[in-house]
């Protein structure tokens, strides 16, 4: 058993169940619809999936999702039995993203928006957006070791019961090493230094993990619905669909790296 290709199978299987209402928004869309576009931008482990989430419940702040990464891109196009392009596809999503007030949300990571640049030839940002919202993780290491267990099973949420099953068959087996966690760390941090050297200055609210945390969700959504020019009250009450994915004894696993990177403590092993 390849926990990996059941944990694919797992994503996979969440984004196709997002892919009929998709179509049948976008099929219901009037033109000229948008008025405000926003786009989500992040690294992985943040919490962008959990924050999109919530957006999309309020149901006037677009419907963020990463329709430009692969596996969205490849479970829309078989549905549509269709090759990508460029303009019809950004018209779908367009029409499919916006709520009936005339909003139109995107989320993406921002190694999809440079895999775009690079392989098509396509900035995500011509898009036209108003706003661009940063959502990054202050502690990076603690970022890096999420990142690598999710990579490890292929389980980017426990959103579905499917999801839950594959991490609960994984987790009893799973090691994250101190040599994993770095080389994500490193990754991490270049993402990080491409958006400071050709994002941050397209950019009007960075928001960190660690503040989502300690401020709560409801003031966070209340925070982007005033930066959309919505009232700040929610229209729903912060979702718990969302569970996170750490396990109790990864914070002390973390807490021996950072110990070792300070000197402090020898290499977790």
């Amino acid at each position: 058993m390849d926990i990996r290709v059941l944990g694919r199978k797992a994503t996979e299987d969440r984004v196709a169940s997002y892919v009929d209402a998709f179509l049948e928004r976008a099929a219901a869309c009037q033109p000229g619809a948008v008025r405000k576009r926003y786009l989500l931008l992040s690294t992985p482990r943040t919490g962008s999936n959990w924050l999109a989430h919530e957006l999309r419940s309020e149901g006037e702040m677009g419907y963020p999702y990463e329709w430009f990464s692969p596996v969205y891109l490849a479970a829309v196009l078989a549905r549509l039995g269709r090759p990508f392009d460029r303009r019809h596809y950004s018209d779908l999503v367009f029409a499919g993203s916006t709520t009936p007030n005339g909003v139109f949300g995107l989320k993406a990571q921002l190694d999809q928006v440079i895999r775009l640049r690079n392989e098509q030839q396509f900035d995500l940002l011509e898009l036209g957006f108003d706003t661009v919202i940063w959502l990054e993780r202050r502690d990076v290491v603690a970022q890096a070791y999420s990142y690598v267990r999710s990579l490890k099973t292929n389980v980017f949420s426990r959103y579905t019961e499917q999801e839950r099953r594959v991490e609960e068959l994984g987790n009893p087996h799973l090691v994250v090493e101190t040599s994993a966690v770095l080389n994500a760390a490193a990754q991490l941090t270049q993402w990080r230094e491409t958006f400071e050297q050709q994002f941050r200055s397209r950019t009007d609210l960075c928001l960190s993990y660690e503040d989502i945390m300690a401020e709560g969700m409801d003031s966070t959504v209340s925070q982007l619905r005033q930066l959309l020019g919505l009232a700040p009250a929610r229209r729903s009450s912060a979702t718990r669909d969302y569970e996170k994915q750490a396990r109790p004894e990864d914070a002390q696993r973390i807490a021996e790296i950072c110990a070792y990177l300070a000197g402090a403590g020898p290499l977790p092993v």
